[in-house]
C-alpha cells in the first residue's frame, strides 16, 4: 500500500485521495452544468453534506458552485 501511494505521488504530483477529491470535483462541475441541484451533487459525488462539498469545491476552483453556475 505504502509502495503504490510513492509511485502514485511521483508519477501524478498528488496523493491518492487529492486525485479521487479532483476527479469527484471535475465530475461535479460536469453535474452542475447538466442543471442537478446543488443537494443532488453533493450527494451523488460522495460528499457528506453540502457545506463540505462547497467547501472542497471553492477550495480546488477559487469559486463557490454558485459562483460556478454564474
Amino acid at each position: 500500500k505504502d509502495h503504490l501511494s510513492l509511485l502514485f505521488k511521483k508519477s501524478f504530483g498528488v496523493t491518492i485521495p487529492q486525485y479521487i477529491k479532483t476527479q469527484r470535483l471535475l465530475a461535479a462541475k460536469d453535474m452542475l452544468t447538466r442543471g442537478m441541484s446543488l443537494s443532488e451533487v453533493a450527494y451523488s459525488t460522495g460528499f457528506s453534506t453540502e457545506s463540505y462539498f462547497i467547501k472542497c469545491f471553492k477550495d480546488e476552483f477559487g469559486m463557490t458552485p454558485g459562483e460556478f453556475m454564474r
